[in-house]
């Protein structure tokens, strides 16, 4: 039987923090002054930013202290990270987790890491729902977690997102800012050595690149944006130029004014588009919102859904001009309300069914002047 060999291990050494994508232009620096109208909410801080990375990679790859898991209450196993976790880790994971009777949500609890690289695995439950205190304490309570028991390295997934539907935009937000005050917080800063996040669908890699200098910003010496836009590894619209951008193709006579967007499904966590206030950066015309959505006229809160103009071959669907009360529908003259269902001409009440001469409310029945071969 064919065994997949298990992917490389990664050294957190061999990821660089903020300071140094800065540095690489990895992280454009100056996205900080062209999204934040006001200045930043946080000053800038060369220490924490050597604590902080932003990674494209699989969580479970990573050697580390400890890498935390976007569990649900049960602590059993689920989809997603949490699916994944515990199938490189292996079955012992689950034996201990079973014995720790669940957890709450924004809560943590940690285990070992097993057949994992990663020492250990601290076990957060996000919430299903808009909650940004719940969010918020899940990175809390597992960065409380990690220097209770003694760890300094750590990685978080994109917890609550996915199939827990939480907006990306705003909990990247929330872990970001989660983060930041925890290690602006007392001695918290000295604690810990390296917070890693780990990114893996490409609206997350967009909205932590576009947002981490806002919350961790470059020091003057890294504010320096020569050649950024060359070696960027992520293109990104800015809020400034992505207005400039929709006014201008929303005027009259515009090229793009009739376009119809590409198609981007939004199915599952493959959501390209993503929003900065009420902009939309990607691909997507609105995430979730699609102007196109398969073939609707629009999709999730279509402006034509169950009444799409056109669906399979009828002339509409759910309320149709034609289902129910279908102009043909079989052979049928009317179908529902038909002029012939029910007391049609010819059903029930037929002027011929078989050779009778009536069936039903026959002119003759019992005593038919002729049955079968009726007159």
């Amino acid at each position: 039987m064919f065994r997949r060999s298990p992917p490389p291990v990664v050294n957190i050494s061999s990821i660089p923090s903020i300071r140094g994508q800065y540095a690489n232009k990895e992280v454009s620096a100056k996205v900080a002054t062209i999204l934040a109208n006001t200045p930043a909410a946080f000053k800038p801080d060369a220490e924490l930013n050597a604590k902080i990375s932003l990674w494209k990679g699989d969580i479970t790859t990573l050697k580390i202290d400890a890498i935390v898991n976007a569990a649900n209450t049960s602590l059993l196993g689920g989809g997603g990270v949490d699916g994944a976790i515990h199938d490189a880790a292996g079955n012992s994971l689950y034996k201990e987790c079973k014995s720790l009777n669940g957890c709450d949500t924004g809560d943590a609890k940690i285990t070992k890491g097993y057949a994992l690289p990663a020492k250990h695995v601290i076990h957060t439950v996000g919430p299903t729902r808009l909650n940004k205190e719940l969010l918020r304490r899940c990175y809390r309570r597992s960065l409380e977690v990690l220097t209770e028991n003694g760890l300094r390295t750590t990685a978080f997934p994109c917890i609550s997102t996915g199939i827990y539907g939480y907006p990306n935009d705003k909990a990247a937000n929330v872990a970001l800012t989660a983060v930041r005050e925890w290690l602006e917080e007392g001695t918290n800063r000295s604690k810990v050595d390296r917070i890693i996040f780990c990114l893996f669908m490409p609206v997350d890699v967009k909205l932590y690149y576009n947002l981490v200098p806002t919350i961790f910003p470059p020091t003057e010496e890294d504010d320096d944006d020569t050649g950024a836009a060359e070696h960027s590894e992520i293109q990104v619209k800015t809020e400034e130029s992505l207005i400039t951008e929709r006014k201008r193709e929303a005027e009259p006579g515009s090229e793009n004014m009739n376009k119809k967007p590409a198609r981007n499904d939004t199915t599952g966590d493959d959501v390209v588009g993503y929003k900065i206030g009420d902009d939309v950066v990607g691909d997507t015309a609105v995430a979730n919102n699609d102007a196109v959505g398969s073939n609707d006229a629009v999709r999730d809160n279509d402006a034509v859904r169950d009444n799409d103009a056109v669906r399979g071959n009828d002339a509409v669907r759910g309320n149709d001009a034609v289902r129910g009360n279908d102009a043909v529908r079989g052979n049928d003259a009317v179908r529902g309300n038909d002029a012939v269902r029910g007391n049609d001409a010819v059903r029930g009440n037929d002027a011929v069914r078989g050779n009778d001469a009536v069936r039903g409310n026959d002119a003759v029945r019992g005593n038919d002047a002729v049955r079968g071969n009726d007159a």
